[in-house]
């Protein structure tokens, strides 16, 4: 019954378990739930899609694959919020043709004040670009050792 999902109701076993924001008791409830997406276009819901999981940045993917067989083309334009900022998501779009505006996760951190004046955040270290280091208030070089690339999570999402 579980199957891909990391849980579901005992009431109802097609939903998760989510934390609503609506809790009147405001003690973060969780309570059975499915996350529906929505296609808008020109003030008229166009497309919807229901997924078995609770983060909105790995829905994007499979509601896109569901709009495009109903319209025999994809949306040129997309607009969303953070939830969906993801380099997978923006790396799916751009080769979907897809011009999008989609705030990255941490746009809204970033603005803030005390984010802007930490000295220890990487936007802010002085960065040698000739001889490839960053510079840290604890210590004078900070050398290059190598990149990663952190992938979203997608083995939970449902087939």
């Amino acid at each position: 019954m579980l199957g891909d999902r990391n849980s579901y109701s005992k009431t109802d076993t097609d939903a998760v378990l989510m934390r609503m924001k609506e809790d009147h008791m405001k003690k973060g409830q969780l309570k059975p739930a499915c996350n529906r997406q929505i296609s808008i276009e020109e003030q008229f819901i166009t497309h919807y899609s229901i997924h078995q999981i609770t983060a909105e940045i790995t829905t994007l993917p499979e509601h896109l694959e569901g709009f495009a067989p109903h319209y025999g083309k994809q949306s040129e334009l997309i607009v969303a919020d953070a939830e969906y900022g993801s380099k997978q998501n923006y790396q799916l779009m751009e080769a979907k043709g897809i011009t999008a505006f989609v705030k990255y996760n941490y746009c809204y951190m970033e603005q803030e004040r005390k984010h802007r004046q930490d000295p220890f955040s990487v936007q802010n270290l002085y960065c040698n670009q000739q001889e490839n280091f960053y510079v840290c208030p604890a210590s004078p070089k900070l050398r290059f050792i190598g990149h990663s690339t952190r992938l979203v999570p997608t083995d939970k999402a449902p087939k």
